[in-house]
């Protein structure tokens, strides 16, 4: 069983994800609520083994913000694997800055919202 994390903006996101996880049974899925959406609060969970933070424009998602929460799970939890998650068609200039992330090994991979649930459990199991 895989404890998951999961931070994405919209209820559409959220709960696609979430069932698609559930399917499996593989997964321990936790809904990280509004409050914890912070770099500081989220940085302070413990527990996840896998933290799926989705990326946007929207205040609170934006990939700053994120690389905060990012620093912080690193320093509390070096071990949790970290997947972003973002919609590749919204800002070419944010999705060249993940695939940086993730040549620098800041993160542990990142997945598109264009892609399949399947390929999303898929590419969780295997993180």
């Amino acid at each position: 069983m895989i404890n998951l994390a999961i931070s994405v903006p919209g209820k559409f996101y959220t709960d696609a994800i979430t069932e698609a996880l559930e399917k499996t049974g593989d997964f321990r899925v936790r809904l990280l609520e509004e409050s914890q959406k912070t770099a500081g609060d989220l940085s302070m969970i413990r527990g996840p083994e896998v933290v799926l933070l989705g990326v946007s424009v929207r205040q609170g998602f934006t990939l700053k913000e994120r690389q905060g929460v990012i620093r912080g799970l690193r320093e509390r939890a070096p071990n949790c694997k970290i997947v972003l998650f973002l919609d590749e068609q919204i800002s070419p200039e944010q999705t060249r800055d993940v695939t940086s992330l993730r040549q620098a090994r800041l993160i542990d991979g990142f997945l598109y919202a264009s892609g399949t649930m399947e390929y999303l459990v898929a590419t969780l199991e295997s993180i």
